[in-house]
């Protein structure tokens, strides 16, 4: 089996790795509908168990304080719960998340586009301007107005 989730080459394998031992959602909802393409995923740790994450090893700290992000490998980042600002706690992605088949009966939690873009919006950064105005052509117009909005939009 390849080592693909969601169209993000490498991630397979670790993701089966991590969710074994760490309660984790992933936020890739925009590529599991084909919005655009997925460049990686995020994972949103619970806090409880961001350390036991860390001692596995796995990849970098990036950045450490009140808003650790974790670099995995090339194509995954964790972040622990809650942010921004207590927003986004564990227990509410995690009741709201729709279940997606990783492999054989393992299947792990991903955030809902609604949860996506209310963390967009609030996370407020510049490169996440690009995929809320996908999302919103996407809410209105359908898959196929979406698809051609991104094939276009470096024109």
């Amino acid at each position: 089996m390849e080592d693909t989730f969601l169209g993000v080459p490498g991630t397979r394998s670790t993701l089966l790795r991590i969710v074994q031992e760490v309660r984790v959602v992933i936020a890739c909802s925009i590529g599991m509908r084909h919005i655009r393409p997925a460049h990686d995923l995020d994972l949103l740790v619970h806090p409880a168990d961001w350390q036991q994450l860390l001692d596995m090893n796995l990849g970098q700290l990036v950045r450490g304080g009140d808003n650790p992000w974790y670099e995995i490998g090339d194509n995954i980042d964790a972040f622990v719960a809650g942010w921004p600002a207590g927003q986004f706690t564990y227990e509410q992605t995690w009741r709201e998340a729709e279940l997606v088949r990783l492999d054989g009966p393992e299947y792990v939690p991903v955030w809902t586009l609604a949860q996506t873009y209310a963390w967009k919006q609030a996370a407020g950064r510049v490169k996440d301007r690009r995929d809320i105005a996908l999302i919103d052509a996407y809410a209105r117009d359908g898959f196929n107005e979406v698809v051609s909005a991104f094939f276009n939009a470096d024109e």
